[in-house]
């Protein structure tokens, strides 16, 4: 574990502002890290888009408003011009002119965003270190979050331009070329530091001319492994109602239809597994919104038993303990969180090598990997998993010592805090003053 650095007889806590959407995965994200960070002694402070589905309970957090009416019906405004022109992250009005007194350190989550305004980041840098967490590849593009979903589209090395993602959306025009100008300018003019999450989304920041010249650092997400939790699978079983003995397979998503999240994938796989399964009892488990269109189908394969969307972390990890094995059957992701929340209760994962997947899963000790597609291939290896029980309890072990070592909350507030101490020396040696103020935005 990466030690935290004391602060030394004239530092003050760090003070830290963190610019996040209000909901999703990203949200998600940026919250642990906040809560991480207090828990070190940070003085954090989380600023979410807007009230919807954010989670009022958190400490230290409000929501990111324009001071005056007129302002935020013209960051409304821009909104609905984004969405005809793609121009997003370039248009907002208020956030030009915000100001984050107090603070030594920005560090902004998500690039594809209807709330703040990429042009803000110049100004902002003559005052704070800033910090972007890399959950997608907007920022190193011209429009899109993930390139492998237009045929590995690789514009991006070029400039961006004639992009099949405008043509889909039906844009008034491509600005996909133009975005990619501007930010060529702006990431190096506010001297940006980004941290991707994973060994795959470094390896593209490396690549792509517009950040290959940023300060880059890997520092995964994490988890609260004190909720995130192994909890008895006969007792979780009970609880949730679910089938006493036989296998299940977990799938959790936040729309299981969406296509990126492998929707095409689980009626093949659960077909696979039931065959292999033989005479032993098998049935499925999925937890989020919007069930699949093929759920019909999915029932005539073996038991399913669908849970629906589950907010209650206590009983999200009891769900992950109840099942003999998650899968994340994605077509690309970056770090999704439900890969460490499996884990940190003891269940191992099965997934593709896409994107951030690998980074988590070491097959044969915490999970199982396959080739995009090869959905034989992987139930053949969580059937092979399943028919060794002492060979699936250790991996549950492993699963728990893992997230322990490399996804707890203290591993990931001990890597930014020692990077945020590294980029503040720098601008000190740049002869930036540390700025003083009250917090507040």
């Amino acid at each position: 574990m990466t030690a935290i650095p004391p602060p030394t007889s004239d530092q003050r806590p760090l003070r830290v502002a963190h610019i996040s959407p209000s909901y999703g995965g990203v949200a998600v994200a940026a919250m642990r890290l906040h809560l991480a960070l207090l828990r070190q002694g940070v003085q954090s402070h989380f600023f979410a888009s807007h009230v919807e589905g954010r989670d009022t309970s958190l400490p230290h957090s409000s929501v990111l408003t324009a001071p005056s009416r007129p302002l935020r019906y013209a960051d409304t405004l821009t909104k609905v011009i984004a969405s005809r022109t793609g121009l997003k992250g370039m248009l907002h009005v208020s956030s030009r002119r915000r100001s984050f007194d107090g603070y030594d350190v920005i560090h902004l989550h998500g690039a594809d965003t209807n709330w703040f305004n990429l042009n803000a980041l110049p100004r902002l840098s003559k005052r704070h270190a800033l910090v972007w967490t890399m959950h997608d590849q907007h920022l190193g593009t011209g429009a899109c979050g993930y390139t492998e979903l237009w045929d590995n589209c690789q514009r991006w090395r070029t400039g961006c331009g004639d992009c099949p993602l405008a043509h889909t959306e039906g844009w008034l025009f491509d600005s996909t070329h133009r975005i990619y100008q501007r930010k060529q300018h702006l990431l190096p003019a506010s001297k940006l530091a980004i941290v991707a999450l994973n060994q795959w989304m470094l390896d593209f920041l490396r690549a792509n001319p517009m950040t290959q010249q940023q300060t880059l650092r890997l520092i995964p997400n994490s988890v609260d492994t004190s909720l995130f939790t192994p909890h008895s699978q006969a007792e979780s079983r009970a609880v949730l109602q679910l089938p006493a003995e036989g296998r299940l397979i977990l799938f959790v998503a936040a729309n299981l239809s969406m296509p990126r999240k492998g929707a095409r994938y689980y009626v093949p796989l659960l077909r696979a597994l039931k065959e292999r399964a033989g005479d032993q009892p098998i049935g499925a488990v999925f937890v989020g919104a919007q069930l699949p269109e093929t759920w019909l189908e999915l029932r005539a394969i073996m038991p399913v038993h669908a849970l629906g969307r589950i907010n209650d972390v206590g009983r999200l990890a009891q769900v992950y303990s109840a099942c003999d094995f998650f899968v994340v059957p994605s077509t690309i992701d970056n770090l999704p969180s439900t890969v460490i929340e499996s884990m940190a209760c003891g269940t191992p994962v099965a997934g593709f090598r896409v994107g951030g997947i690998p980074d988590m899963i070491v097959p044969g000790q915490t999970g199982v990997l396959a080739d995009l597609g090869d959905v034989e291939g992987m139930a053949e290896a969580i059937s092979a998993a399943l028919d060794e029980p002492g060979r699936l309890e250790q991996m549950r072990q492993t699963c728990r010592e893992t997230v322990l070592a490399r996804y707890s909350f203290e591993v990931q507030a001990a890597s930014h805090i020692a990077f945020y101490h590294e980029l503040l020396a720098q601008r000190r040696s740049n002869g930036h003053k540390r700025h003083e103020g009250g917090l507040g935005a």
